[in-house]
Parts: C-alpha cells; structure tokens; sequence
C-alpha cells in the first residue's frame, strides 16, 4: 500500500488486523493510539502494508489517523476482525502433536495451543468469542488461558482441583521472566472461560511476583 491508500479509509479498511498487547507494559505507545480494551491488555489496530513470506510488514493505527479517517474504533474493530480472521486464521493444536507429532491414538484433549496461520500475534484470537466457543467444545467446557507470548497461548480445562491457579500463574510470570523476551510478554496474569457465561475474564494476580517481574523488566530496558 502506498501512503496515500492508507490515508483513505476505504482503501486501508480492507487491510486493517489487530493485534493483543498488554496496557501497562505499552502505556506510552497507547496514549497515542486507538485500542479496545480487555481486562489488562489492549486490542490494538494496525494496517498491513505488505505481506512476505516471513511475515506482514504494518503501520499502527494511531489517533492521528483515525481522525483523519473520521471513523470510530467499532468499525476498525469490525474490520480488523474480519481481515485478520481471513489473513491470519486461528489455529488450534495439542500441544503433545507439535513437540511429538500427530498421534491418532490421543482423543483428548489436555493442553490446547492457540495461535495463527503465521504463528505471528496469534495471541489475539483468546479474545475471539468464536474461538472461545470451539475452545470450550474441545476442552469440556470452562477452560483456562495461560499467555505464552503476544504470538501464542495454552489453553486447558480448568481443574482448581487438579492445579491451583497460583501454580498456574507463577508457572506464566516464571517463563516471562527467564524465557520470553520482554517486548513479546503478553501478561503475568491467567484467564478464565465460564462456558456458561460465555465470559473470558481474569484470575486474581500474584501481587509479588507481579511487581518483581516488573522491575525486571525495567532493568532489562535500561540495559
């Protein structure tokens, strides 16, 4: 896309994606850019200007540019939905089938994979009330989100009395803190879908553990 074709609303709609941040880590950047928000993390709109085998190459929406256009953040939600859906489909895999391989003698399924066709910012279809849905049918029903990366999340049927959901989230923040690299932390904190509700929301924070990563991270980009 040329400059001016993102400048014109109808022509940049057709190539508008979404991608999931989290708000306190990207606060500056969102001070300058139209989001929807969800819970501690933000659904922020981008436009794709070329698309490559490794990847899409985009310019983020900013305030700027939705004045310009003169639209609201529903219809660039709307759009972004459709476009990304159609660019990026969700996939859902075993976790057991991408490190060993498909096997056809595993009917359930314990821990589900949630990202995209690109494995690029897949994250944001957690927040897809259709996938959630097909989510809840593979899972039986209520089912727990754990952010891997704003590329990726795991998903299984919640069982508190299996796993509590401390042990959960400090498993989250612990491979935040020591495998993903910061830019690409999607949150510390667990969700959960009540099947019934049809309501993704989040599980109660670690408070210590939460403000230590935190100050990690900011020695990290002093570094």
């Amino acid at each position: 896309m040329t400059n001016e074709d993102i400048l014109d609303f109808e022509k940049a709609k057709e190539h508008l994606i979404y991608r999931l941040e989290n708000k306190e880590y990207n606060k500056e950047k969102l001070m300058e850019r139209p989001f929807t928000p969800f819970e501690d993390l933000a659904l922020t709109y981008h436009v794709v200007v070329t698309e490559k085998n490794e990847g899409l190459l985009c310019t983020p929406v900013t305030n700027e540019l939705i004045r310009h256009w003169g639209v609201k953040v529903s219809d660039l939600h709307e759009a972004a939905k459709e476009n990304t859906s159609q660019m990026m489909p969700a996939t859902i895999n075993r976790i057991e089938d991408i490190i060993f391989g498909a096997d056809e003698n595993l009917t359930e399924d314990v821990m589900l994979v949630l990202t995209n066709s690109k494995n690029m910012f897949g994250a944001s279809y957690m927040v897809d009330p259709d996938i959630q849905e097909e989510l809840a049918n593979r899972l039986g029903g209520d089912y727990v989100v754990l952010p891997s990366s704003i590329h990726e999340v795991l998903c299984m049927a919640r069982r508190p009395d299996v796993i509590s959901d401390d042990s959960l989230q400090q498993m989250v923040i612990s491979i935040n803190q020591s495998i993903v690299d910061n830019d690409e932390v999607l949150s510390n904190n667990i969700y959960q879908y009540d099947s019934k509700q049809h309501e993704l929301s989040k599980i109660s924070v670690v408070p210590e553990q939460e403000q230590e990563l935190k100050e990690t991270q900011k020695q990290n980009k002093v570094h």
